[in-house]
């Protein structure tokens, strides 16, 4: 037990970049791969590895209306802003970076065109993808050995109530059956 509620403390420093985690965390069945959050991602990194949308030497940002930023389009040459039919803000620069801006900037939708500008993006793109991609591993480690654990556990406890090993599968399978059906959708 105590292997399980450390392996399931370790995953609690990961909640701000995987949100679905909080759910995740009380169920150590799960193994539900969460998506990660590339905004809360960007806003740990040290402040010398990101910039600034407004300074950004690689982007150029043009504020064309007041008011809320709105919807961003992503477009063959830049990335537009509309709120209902104006538009807000154009972002030019290379794409990857502005497909990055635009899933960052997803939920701001309701914030001041002005806001853009101070959004931070990682300076090395592919430096933070690479992190990405170890964060999502080390989450999915301690996912897989959590449930490994507890599947130790309850085959333990079948164990110790005498339950005859062939049903010890069928116990284990009802649980994973149970966390399967209970999983958060991702756009919770």
């Amino acid at each position: 037990m105590r292997a399980i509620a450390d392996n399931r403390t370790a995953l609690l420093p990961h909640r701000a970049v995987a949100p679905a985690l909080r759910a995740t965390i009380k169920d150590p069945w799960s193994t539900l791969a969460p998506s990660l959050d590339e905004a809360a991602l960007i806003a740990e990194l040290p402040s010398a590895a990101t910039v600034s949308v407004r300074i950004d030497p690689a982007l150029d940002l043009a504020i064309t209306g007041a008011g809320r930023l709105g919807r961003p389009e992503l477009q063959s040459d830049a990335l537009q802003y509309r709120f209902g039919r104006t538009v807000t803000a154009t972002v030019t620069g290379p794409e990857d970076r502005l497909q990055l801006l635009a899933r960052v900037t997803e939920r701001m939708r309701s914030s001041l065109a002005e806001d853009l500008a101070q959004v931070v993006l990682p300076k090395d793109l592919p430096a933070f993808a690479a992190t990405l991609e170890d964060r999502a591993a080390v989450i999915d480690r301690l996912l897989e050995e959590g449930r490994q654990l507890v599947e130790r556990a309850e085959r333990l406890v079948c164990r110790l109530y005498e339950v005859p090993a062939e049903l010890e599968d069928e116990v284990v399978a009802s649980a994973v059956a149970r966390a399967d059906s209970r999983r958060p959708h991702e756009d919770e």
